[in-house]
């Protein structure tokens, strides 16, 4: 089953809410009152499925019409309405955008999903006072909304209101904690204004929160040149340098400095890395790796000497938890993700008391293709720490990818409680989680509350490309409508080319329409990223068998179970292959 390989960020924003999941009645003439309202409920879900369908294909005339058709089974249904909302605002119909919009939050008040579209038709049509009020109104209802607060903001600062701007970052910062991301707002703002104190202040939390970044520090050696500091400036033009020798900048201005003082200069011949000595300390070392890595970016030469002295680092010290980490990352962000498992693992051993290694280390897992090692280790790190909603999503994914579907779908369920009680509600999150559980009841037969949770999910966050992936994949399953989900495939690809577990969907689609050659050529692109799961090998097998190719076949299906070995129907399948 294709995974989610994105843990992800976290936002604030709930998912739309679903259609009651109804049952058909058998029919009964005449129909009772009951019977009656849930049929026309099933009807309005069926239309509203397939109205979203054609705003995923951008036929947005087409999907008004089956929305207002659904408009008359369901006319108050709130996630109808934005719907439509939606396709009005596509074909720049704004007017009627908006006469959607305000019905579907007259429907669903509590719901921020609606007043954050709402506010967003505002902005985008121009009416910048009304946006404005829409997202007071949010923040007055919903405190820890960043989101709102966030574009509130950017709305003062596009009408020069920028002491209304810093006010609106300021409030924020005192309800929701001192966040990264306000406080890399407010920083350019105070800049901007020509307020040194208030930056002065920001970077310094900065710094403390991020440790010693070199940019933030060099901006903290202007500011304090500003303010007649020179002392002060030294420190942190020398701890810019400290933590990337290359910094440039931060060398010429503190040469200037020093001259200033009357200090003596560093040479300006000088290599800003100097090779160092064969005896230096594991401890220099890996400062030495640390800062390359900090600055490395894409820069592979960087990385691999940043790799290089961690080994060094390891050679004289084998407990060197720090080192481990970092290599373990710089695996991950090499894609390396098999060797990042099992640097990340070995540093867990040594330091079990850090819940975000534990998370690392199941996500290299993952990545790697090894599901089942992830979610056991997820498993492990949940028995420390309970409730961890990161380490829950990884086990339901490492669960739902080695085939144990009723403890994959316990704890996608326990995700969404979590994230709901703890404020951390997201609707990419809540549209992938819900998305699997769809695609687990659709491998399980139960494709009635699969598809009600594929609306659910889609509903949430229309445009996600796990979502779109999931619904692709449980049609191909099912045989069912597969050049729509051919397109939802490509469409989930175009957002994510890289993302093995979409090729391989997108291969088994291609498979179950007979074109054997090209999905062949997906299956193996995916094979290839080397983060494949196991079913792209399994159906990269079944593709060669299709062909004949038995020998071919026999490779790959093998592969599939030496990566998850729960799977005795593909066990049965080479049995009867080597008889």
């Amino acid at each position: 089953m294709p995974p989610l390989l994105r843990p992800i960020g976290i936002l604030l924003l709930a998912g739309l809410p679903s259609f009651a999941s109804v049952a058909v009645a058998q029919q009964i003439s005449p129909p009772a009152p009951e019977a009656m309202r849930a049929l026309e409920a099933t009807r309005a879900q069926q239309l509203f499925i397939r109205g979203l369908t054609q705003a995923y294909l951008g036929n947005h005339e087409a999907a008004l019409a089956l929305f207002d058709e659904a408009l008359q089974f369901a006319p108050h249904e709130a996630a109808l309405l934005s719907a439509a909302a939606d396709a009005y605002a596509a074909l720049d119909d704004v007017s009627n955008a908006l006469f959607y919009a305000e019905q579907a939050l007259r429907e669903a008040p509590d719901n921020p999903y609606y007043a954050h579209r709402i506010a967003r038709l505002y902005r985008d049509a121009g009416r910048t006072e009304d946006a404005l009020a829409a997202y007071a109104r949010l923040v007055e209802r919903v405190p820890s909304d960043l989101d709102a607060r966030l574009e509130m903001a950017r709305l003062l600062v596009s009408l020069g209101r920028y002491t209304d701007a810093i006010a609106a970052y300021e409030t924020a910062i005192e309800q929701l904690g001192e966040r990264p991301e306000l406080l890399r707002q407010i920083l350019h703002l105070y800049r901007q204004r020509g307020d040194d104190r208030g930056a002065l202040r920001t970077l310094q939390t900065l710094i403390e929160q991020d440790g010693p970044n070199p940019a933030y520090l060099r901006m903290l050696g202007e500011l304090y040149q500003r303010l007649d500091d020179p002392d002060a400036a030294v420190a942190a033009y020398e701890a810019a340098l400290a933590a990337d020798p290359d910094d440039a900048e931060a060398a010429q201005a503190l040469q200037t400095l020093y001259r200033s003082l009357g200090r003596p200069t560093a040479s300006p011949d000088r290599p800003h890395h100097a090779a160092l000595p064969e005896a230096a300390s594991p401890d220099r070392l890996y400062a030495r790796a640390a800062s390359l890595a900090a600055s490395a970016g894409s820069d592979t030469a960087a990385t691999a000497e940043a790799a290089g002295l961690l080994e060094r680092v390891l050679e004289q010290d084998p407990e060197h938890t720090g080192a481990m980490i970092l290599l373990g990352d710089l695996h991950y962000r090499a894609g390396a993700y098999a060797q990042a498992a099992e640097w990340l693992e070995r540093a867990l051993q040594r330091n079990p008391r850090d819940p975000q290694l534990w998370l690392q280390a199941a996500a290299a897992h993952l990545q790697s293709g090894q599901p089942r090692r992830a979610a056991d280790l997820a498993e492990e790190g949940l028995i420390l720490f309970p409730g961890q909603v990161p380490l829950v999503r990884i086990a339901a994914y490492g669960l739902m990818e080695s085939g144990r579907s009723e403890a994959a779908l316990h704890r996608f369920e326990e995700t969404l409680v979590l994230m709901r009680e703890d404020g951390t509600d997201d609707a990419g999150e809540r549209a992938a989680a819900m998305a699997a559980m769809a695609a687990i009841h659709a491998r399980n037969g139960d494709t009635a509350r699969a598809d009600s949770l594929f609306a659910e999910a889609l509903r949430a966050d229309p445009d996600h490309p796990v979502a779109l992936n999931h619904l692709a994949y449980s049609l191909a399953l099912r045989g069912e409508r597969l050049a729509e989900a051919e397109r939802m495939a490509r469409r989930a690809l175009a957002r994510q080319p890289d993302e093995p577990a979409f090729m391989d969907t997108l291969g088994w689609i291609l498979f179950r329409q007979g074109r054997t050659e090209e999905a062949a050529d997906w299956l193996q692109r995916a094979i290839d990223t080397g983060r494949a799961g196991p079913a792209a090998y399994e159906h990269l097998g079944d593709v060669m068998a299709a062909r004949q190719d038995l020998a071919a076949a026999r490779i790959f299906w093998r592969r599939a179970l030496e990566m998850n070995p729960d799977n005795p129907a593909l066990r049965a399948r080479l049995d009867r292959l080597d008889e």
